[in-house]
């Protein structure tokens, strides 16, 4: 739920009244049916489904909404809303191909080679190219190899591009050659020419694919998993696979939005937000990737 004015809160914001019936039944019935109220209106099976929310709400929230519809409120029905799309010249495509192509070169120098899942997940790997070496209790050294590291990138051109400099000179900076190492792309959310977006069940196959394709069962049960933005949804669906579940060893989130997104003023700000100059206006909310 959105107050109705451009302007931010203030302290008069008291004024604005409380939420009534009407602005909750508008959201309840995009939330939890997909459609509008209107339709719901003209169903008895729905419109008691949507009495039985107000009485879990007033049971274990102690939330009651009085009759009527307060103006001050409008619900955010992302899906419902018109999209304010922005188009791209090719040359905008043709420049981040381009940027992909140098990154991929400098991963191919590296050591890294690229690999075609059976359900369109794509990734490069490299395997890991030293091992540490420590004393135990002053007897010979003992070769370690540290835990396999996988990224996903978030809403990037490029794809992982942008993001070789702080993965190899910060986070895999001292071990960058101790462990195995994977890169996931994602192609819908890189600025390419791709309309083709994998489910969660796609993923967590190419996932699984993977490790058993280039992991040995010592490794393969501790892995570490890195994702940035959009990137942490692909790590949700990971964790909740019964298969890859058991054999994490951690989690690195970086500005993760599959928690984000809880935070109300998240998504207002990332939709809804207008620039203040036309420079700002060139973000990933109104471009079509």
């Amino acid at each position: 739920m959105h107050q109705n004015a451009s302007k931010k809160l203030s302290p008069s914001a008291e004024n604005l009244g409380k939420l009534q019936k009407k602005n909750m039944n508008e959201f309840l019935s995009w939330a939890f049916f997909g459609i509008h109220y209107s339709t719901i209106q003209s169903t008895p099976e729905m419109n008691q489904v949507l009495e039985q929310f107000y009485a879990i709400l007033k049971n274990q929230a102690g939330l009651t909404f009085e009759e009527g519809k307060n103006i001050n409120f409008v619900p955010r029905c992302f899906t419902f809303e018109k999209v304010n799309s922005l188009y791209r010249p090719y040359g905008v495509y043709a420049s981040v191909q381009l940027m992909r192509f140098s990154a991929n070169c400098v991963l191919y120098a590296l050591g890294f080679r690229r690999f075609n899942c059976e359900r369109g997940l794509r990734y490069w790997h490299r395997p890991a190219t030293k091992q540490l070496s420590h004393s135990s209790n002053g007897k010979r050294p003992v070769q370690n190899q540290l835990s396999p590291f996988f990224f996903f990138h978030g809403i990037a051109p490029g794809g992982h591009a942008p993001y070789l400099p702080m993965i190899f000179l910060g986070i895999l900076r001292n071990h960058f050659q101790q462990r195995d190492i994977f890169f996931f792309e994602n192609k819908p959310i890189s600025y390419a020419l791709c309309m083709d977006a994998l489910s969660e069940e796609d993923t967590v196959h190419g996932v699984i694919e993977a490790i058993n394709r280039h992991l040995n069962k010592a490794s393969a049960n501790r892995l570490t998993l890195c994702g940035h933005s959009f990137g942490s949804c692909q790590l949700t669906w990971i964790v909740k696979s019964p298969q890859l579940r058991d054999i994490l060893e951690s989690l690195i989130l970086l500005d993760p939005v599959s928690i984000l997104l809880s935070e109300p003023d998240v998504m207002i700000n990332f939709l809804y937000t207008r620039p203040e100059s036309n420079e700002e206006s060139y973000t990933c909310s109104n471009t079509l990737l």
